[in-house]
């Protein structure tokens, strides 16, 4: 009721608990009747037919039949009014255009009736022998194809056995609406097609639909559908069948692709003959540049033993120098390890830092003393040690250190700061800071000495 005008919906509704209702009165002024426009007797003296959207589902015989009883419905001068997407130019002689886009003609009262269209029978159609739908039933589940039937209305009307078993149908998906199946859409849409087919009026083919199977082959289905019509090309629904052509579809695939090997074969033999002509020429062109770089590479063969003979004296020369090499590294690990034994034998803790104040070198008394080993402190700032240590009182004079100028190494400052060993005992602590001798610049490096005083514990 939202788009009814208000003026309108008090005029001719009235309200109700439930809703809205059609004014009684306005009601009954309506007759309502069934009428089959393509059989039924017409009826006479009307001024206005509306028939929308109906004409264009006709074949072209049924809308002359149809459009002929309307010229007779019609009184003289008497409008018709069609649908958006119907017209009658092809019955032109029996109206005249009012409105194409509004698809509103008017009756022709020069054209003569015909009096075929007085008779409300339709023609006469042969009956069917007693037993016949019998018979018709029996043919549909002996067919070697998969048959399903439609009606207008969109249900599933029957299904032979063939099939039931293909699609996996049972008698209760009968009758029931069809585009609610898997089959309507698998393994094609069948809703556009079987529309097309009423427009169209004859059967149509669907060919090459693939269907993929439970365990992953693949069926290759021609489809039929053909619109179901009575006597009068009134349709009543769809015929839709299934007709397996995987061998033959397998057969014009296999066909296929070896004409295309085929026809890539002989095109292959082509180029490979006209390959071997040019690689013919080749080889002769190739074999006489053979014999003049077999003569060019003799010549670079005296020249190669020469250049051996020269790169035998240098490996000689480098065997020389690596032997000197290894000499000279055996004397640096041997002074590496004087230089560690003479560090571990000292009873005073040392510690080597850099120009930024990180450890180098800590000494196995420093590790005793403190519990730290040297593979903890290498590379960690000093100043960022915990080790029991006040370290934070010894930066100002590794900074007084590392600010001397070239060659200073004779200022050495003392400092007696309280300290706490890996066992947990005070104790006081002698620390002496200075310079190691022959550094300077940017990579000189300062000695930490950790002497702990006699009179107190380690």
């Amino acid at each position: 009721m939202e788009p009814v005008p208000n003026d309108a919906r008090d005029r001719y509704f009235t309200t109700t608990p439930t809703g809205y209702v059609f004014r009684p009165d306005c009601r009954r002024s309506v007759i309502f009747g069934r009428n089959d426009i393509t059989a039924d007797a017409p009826i006479s003296r009307l001024d206005l037919l509306t028939c929308r959207n109906v004409l264009m589902y006709f074949v072209s015989e049924t809308q002359r039949r149809v459009l002929n009883r309307f010229h007779y419905a019609l009184a003289d001068g008497g409008s018709l009014f069609l649908g958006k997407a119907e017209t009658i130019l092809a019955h032109s002689q029996l109206f005249e255009t009012v409105s194409t886009p509004l698809r509103i003609f008017a009756q022709n009262p020069a054209i003569p009736l015909r009096n075929d269209i007085l008779s409300a029978r339709a023609p006469d159609v042969p009956r069917l022998g007693v037993g016949s739908s019998v018979l018709e039933s029996l043919a549909s589940s002996a067919s070697p194809v998969a048959q399903l039937v439609i009606d207008l209305d969109g249900h599933l009307a029957s299904a032979n056995p063939r099939a039931r078993a293909m699609f996996g149908l049972s008698l209760g998906d009968l009758t029931g609406p069809f585009w609610d199946l898997d089959v309507s859409r698998n393994p094609v849409d069948l809703r556009a097609h079987v529309e097309q087919a009423y427009t169209q009026g004859h059967p149509m083919v669907l060919r090459d639909v693939v269907r993929t199977l439970a365990d992953g082959q693949r069926q290759f289905l021609e489809v039929g559908i053909a619109p179901l019509c009575d006597s009068a090309g009134a349709d009543l629904g769809a015929s839709v069948t299934f007709t397996d052509v995987s061998e033959l579809g397998r057969m014009r695939s296999e066909l296929e692709n070896s004409s295309r090997e085929l026809e890539s074969v002989n095109r292959d033999l082509v180029s490979v003959n006209e390959e071997l002509e040019t690689t013919n020429e080749a080889l002769q062109s190739t074999n006489e540049e053979l014999e003049t770089t077999n003569e060019e590479l003799q010549s670079a063969n005296e020249e190669l033993e020469t250049m051996n003979e020269e790169l035998q004296s240098a490996n000689e020369e480098l065997e020389t120098r690596n032997e000197e090499l290894i000499g000279q590294s055996s004397q640096i690990e041997q002074g590496e390890r004087f230089l560690a034994s003479i560090l571990d034998s000292l009873v005073v803790g040392v510690a080597v830092v850099n120009r930024s104040l990180d450890v180098v070198v800590w000494n196995r008394a420093a590790e005793n003393l403190f519990g730290v080993r040297l593979e903890e402190v290498t590379g960690r700032s000093f100043l960022a040690l915990d080790i029991g240590l006040p370290v934070g009182e010894i930066g100002p004079l590794l900074h007084a250190a590392l600010g001397g100028g070239d060659g200073d190494t004779g200022n050495t400052e003392h400092l007696l700061l309280d300290a706490v060993n890996r066992r947990g005992q005070s104790f006081v602590c002698r620390v002496s800071v200075e310079r190691l001798t022959g550094t300077a610049g940017p990579d000189a490096d300062v000695v930490v000495l950790m002497d702990p005083l006699p009179e107190f514990p380690t």
